[in-house]
């Protein structure tokens, strides 16, 4: 990797409006990576039924110009500059839990930012201030 290729991303948590209905519980949530060189985001989030959830990278993706993002949380920025290769690799380390039906987006990306701070690449702060941020904003559905 070359000093160019390294960069520090400031981690977001998107929020999505749910459908049918705009309910907590289908309020869907991605992690978005920002790069401090200011090119576009990556986001990784679990894409599927529950219990066949699959993980998917969307890379130089705005979430913000989805028709159905609802809000962007700010988690925090990684203590570590590294490539959006390395960084999704980090994540893709993240399980996805398809033996239980209680398992979600949101429980995923709370077990994703868990990981990074435990790994040091995020403060515990960053990463409790981002998983009460999420719920806040799910909470915030328009229908339930």
């Amino acid at each position: 990797m070359t000093a160019a290729s390294a960069v520090y991303f400031d981690v977001t948590i998107a929020v999505f409006v749910g459908e049918p209905l705009d309910y907590q519980k289908f309020r869907h949530t991605a992690l978005c990576f920002r790069p401090s060189n200011n090119e576009t985001p990556m986001v990784i989030h679990i894409i599927g039924p529950n219990m066949g959830y699959q993980l998917e990278t969307k890379n130089d993706y705005e979430p913000s110009k989805s028709r159905k993002f609802a809000k962007e949380v700010r988690v925090g920025r990684l203590r570590t500059p590294m490539s959006k290769a390395q960084l999704a690799s980090l994540i893709y380390q993240t399980p996805v839990d398809n033996s239980s039906q209680e398992f979600n987006c949101h429980l995923w990306v709370g077990d994703a930012l868990k990981r990074l701070a435990q790994a040091g690449y995020l403060t515990q702060t960053d990463c409790d201030t981002g998983i009460s941020g999420m719920v806040d904003a799910t909470l915030e559905a328009r229908d339930g």
